[in-house]
């Protein structure tokens, strides 16, 4: 498998790491930094090392039901190598969690994803304001080196912004308006907390979960080939959390730097900060069902869809002979398609034409004016997915392609809900369901006219 190599920008675990080292120079606390360097300062010594005959070992007697790691093996680091076994069970619940697998599949829900990546970057804005706090109580020396670190903060909590803003479609005053959520809050106070009552390295243990964690959910998606990978989840989430850097360099710390903190007391406060750690993290992944309401990406209202290609409107029409098309399609209520769906020439205000869209948390509802049918996906006779109405209500997720460099009208995405790599796009002059390709919108096509804007604010469906 492949992963990218260290970044320029810091990832929320680095930040964290680095806003704690300004607070632990700030309070003379013994520290050493992520690239295993250790700070000698004056009156400052470290923790006597015990005898290895004292110190008590970190076994498990369950290390045979441990899955397979991806972050780290018995042979690089037995310390947290028998850390994680002994917490196997809260470790399992972290990386099995169902978030990330519905991530890697496809089927998670957009609006839960907008709303999780909105409460990281509040995380990591409190954690700018937290390392200025703890700044201007140090010396000079200290805040010129937090002065320089800032940049680059700021620019990450930027770069996470914009992904949710031209990448996901939310409005900017609407990132800017969500308060943050208890379980940021929470996650937030205990990384800082342990920096300020206990000492560098276990705030090494606390960050354990959120760095090897996260690479061992990141790992084993990329290596599962059933991942979807041409989803807006993978280039906005794995892609950009597929960092081996950060791992190999907090493994390397523990092993270097074990014994200077080990002592019996310590270990059990490992224990208790790395347990506390793991459920901060799954709650941190369950944070998007607390999604306060669904994102109008589209607000409410009746529009036409015009297609970005060939500039064509979605349109509703009577089958011909319900009979013959059984056996080609069927709606999801398991009755044959009493209407299909076409692309016509765009008329001003034709009815069959007009369609009611309505954001809900399951995803938008798509429905004809004339026949009062939804836009849904239907399984033809030979496997392959087809659009069809349907009397029960179908939702689909709609997203905006990215133009942040253009100044032409918004276009947007119409996405199968429960399976984001399937979009709703054009065959000939029938509807049908297309595999998003999340690469295709280079500037040239960009540059294409769009259509009739009669009904005002025109989604354009790209096929």
């Amino acid at each position: 498998m492949f992963f990218h190599e260290h970044q320029e920008h810091p990832t929320r675990a680095e930040l964290a790491f680095s806003f704690a080292r300004a607070d632990s120079l700030a309070r003379n606390l013994p520290i050493s930094n992520v690239s295993v360097v250790i700070y000698s300062m004056p009156g400052v010594t470290a923790p006597p090392r015990l005898p290895a005959s004292e110190i008590p070992e970190l076994t498990s007697d369950i290390e045979t039901n441990t899955p397979h790691l991806h972050c780290v093996t018995r042979e690089e680091s037995p310390f947290i190598y028998a850390l994680i076994q002994e917490h196997i069970g809260i470790w399992n619940q972290l990386i099995t969690h169902p978030f990330p697998r519905q991530l890697a599949d496809g089927s998670a829900s957009l609006d839960q994803f907008r709303y999780y990546m909105i409460q990281d970057i509040l995380y990591l804005q409190g954690s700018v304001r937290d390392k200025m706090m703890t700044a201007v109580q140090a010396d000079f020396s200290m805040l010129e080196a937090v002065a320089q670190k800032l940049p680059s903060s700021i620019k990450y909590c930027h770069d996470v912004k914009d992904i949710c803003i031209y990448d996901l479609g939310v409005p900017e005053e609407v990132i800017d308006c969500t308060e943050e959520s208890g379980i940021v809050k929470e996650s937030r106070n205990f990384h800082f907390s342990v920096a300020r009552n206990d000492d560098w390295f276990a705030l090494h243990i606390a960050m354990l979960p959120c760095i090897l964690g996260y690479y061992e959910i990141i790992a084993s998606i990329i290596s599962n080939p059933k991942s979807a990978k041409n989803t807006p989840y993978y280039s906005s989430w794995v892609a950009r959390n597929a960092d081996v850097s950060y791992s190999k360099a907090y493994i390397k710390f523990a092993n270097d730097n074990l014994g200077r903190f080990q002592t019996p007391k310590a270990i059990v406060r490992w224990r208790e900060l790395f347990e506390e750690a793991c459920k901060l993290e799954i709650k941190f992944f369950n944070v998007g069902r607390e999604l306060p309401s669904p994102y109008a990406i589209v607000p409410s209202g009746i529009y036409q869809i015009i297609n970005f290609w060939n500039g064509y409107a979605l349109e509703s029409t009577t089958t011909n002979n319900p009979a013959q098309e059984s056996d080609k399609q069927q709606n999801l209520s398991g009755t044959a398609a009493a209407h299909r769906f076409v692309y016509t020439a765009p008329v001003k205000g034709k009815d069959s034409q007009k369609w009611i869209l309505e954001p809900t948390y399951n995803g938008y509802t798509v429905k004809n004016m004339v026949t009062e049918e939804y836009a849904a996906v239907a399984a033809s006779s030979m496997g392959q997915f087809a659009v069809a109405s349907s009397k029960d209500k179908a939702y689909w997720w709609i997203n905006t392609v990215n133009t942040k460099f253009e100044c032409l009208p918004v276009k947007y995405q119409f996405f199968v809900a429960s399976s984001v790599q399937r979009t709703l796009a054009v065959s000939e002059d029938s509807a049908c369901i297309g595999v998003f390709d999340n690469t295709q919108f280079d500037s040239q096509k960009h540059s294409r006219p769009c259509c009739d804007e009669s009904h005002g604010h025109v989604p354009d469906v790209d096929s």
